[in-house]
């Protein structure tokens, strides 16, 4: 999901205030104080400077991922992966790449013993894709095609079966100023390139969220000039080949498109953020899909300010979305409820947990470090 959010960061480390954190047994009981929404502990690696989670997936309710990354002064970042064993979150070895800067910012799950993780690597003036495999015992690095650029990224990934995985980014090409979208396919046994289109006459094509089926998936993003970004972009793959798919046609500064989610072939949804011309403020974007069309969903009071970062369905309604400045909301099935959280900072991902009432989002706050919610239904 991603990933507009690193400037948060810098908000976050002039601010701290005190949490209310709840022990993880607290949650599953009958008088469940995460309604909606409480904080629950995670860690922090010791002798750091900052760190934060950029992606969630879960598995069952004793189970769940979350990746990220550490900052520390004159040192390279470095990859954060935790995991969620129904009791508490523990931090996981991962791997990095020597004096690379290694930032993870999303995390799929096909069961408990196979994960993908994909992010970024940079090696000055380089910046090269990266992909993690989890199977069962330890977290590797898996190569990824060569995209013969300067600067490429992975910032989504969606993991529909063991030889099924998408993720997408975008991509430089040398002697080009322009930025291009950026799909790979994982089939059992390596990583592969997928043609992506880019929108006639745009110059920066950038994909951010993944999303779907084997047959029926979809991505988002930001399409236009470099800055500011002035239409969202919409690809979808039929099980053959990927094509744009026009959206809502409005002309905002500063306009994208951050995550999907799908629940059914004619339920999917969209969500992001543009900047208002005239208050130049943060307003919420959120896109659906019923089938046929994409079409824009007004969001209203708390829900319209800000910047949605990431959205969760399991099936039409409810739906959840998360954000920047730390918010969240859900649809009812006829207009989007802000719902309080706890805390200071940022989300930046939120995943439902399979045959369960619970939902997960993860961020980071209070001052430097990692934060983790949960809500009960």
């Amino acid at each position: 999901m991603r990933r507009t959010l690193r400037s948060a960061l810098v908000t976050i480390l002039a601010s701290a205030t005190s949490f209310l954190p709840i022990g993880p047994s607290a949650w599953s009981s009958a008088e469940s104080p995460c309604s909606p929404w409480a904080i629950v502990p995670s860690p922090n690696p010791p002798d750091v400077d900052a760190s934060l989670l950029t992606g969630i997936d879960a598995v069952s309710p004793s189970d769940a991922f979350a990746v990220g990354w550490t900052i520390k002064a004159n040192a390279p970042y470095q990859t954060l992966i935790e995991r969620w064993d129904g009791t508490s979150w523990t931090i996981m070895p991962s791997p990095n790449l020597g004096a690379s800067w290694t930032t993870l910012l999303d995390v799929d799950a096909v069961t408990a013993d196979d994960a993908w993780a994909v992010g970024e690597a940079t090696s000055a003036p380089k910046i090269t894709t990266l992909a993690l495999h989890w199977d069962g015992s330890t977290w590797q690095v898996v190569p990824t095609p060569a995209t013969g650029s300067n600067e490429a990224e992975l910032q989504a990934v969606d993991a529909i079966g063991h030889d099924d995985v998408w993720a997408v980014g975008y991509e430089t090409r040398h002697g080009e100023s322009a930025v291009h979208t950026l799909i790979e396919h994982w089939n059992g046994i390596n990583w592969s390139r997928v043609s992506s289109p880019d929108p006639q006459r745009a110059t920066w094509n950038e994909l951010r969220g993944v999303s779907g089926t084997r047959d029926d998936l979809w991505a988002v993003g930001v399409s236009g000039r470099p800055f500011p970004h002035d239409h969202v972009l919409i690809e979808h793959w039929n099980g053959i080949a990927w094509s744009v798919v026009p959206g809502p046609r409005f002309t905002r500064e500063w306009l994208q498109l951050d995550d999907v989610a799908t629940s059914a072939s004619s339920d999917a949804w969209a969500v992001g953020w543009f900047v208002d011309e005239t208050s130049n403020e943060y307003q919420t974007v959120v896109e659906h899909w019923d089938g046929t069309h994409w079409s824009h969903i007004p969001t209203a009071g708390r829900s319209r300010v800000g910047q949605f970062a990431a959205v969760a369905a399991i099936s039409s309604s409810p739906v959840w979305v998360v954000g920047e400045p730390l918010s969240a909301a859900v649809w009812n099935g006829s207009r989007w409820e802000h719902e309080p959280t706890p805390g200071v900072g940022f989300f930046d991902d939120v995943a439902p947990v399979p045959q369960s009432d619970v939902v997960w989002a993860v961020g980071g706050g209070r001052s430097t470090e990692t934060l983790v919610e949960v809500r009960c239904l």
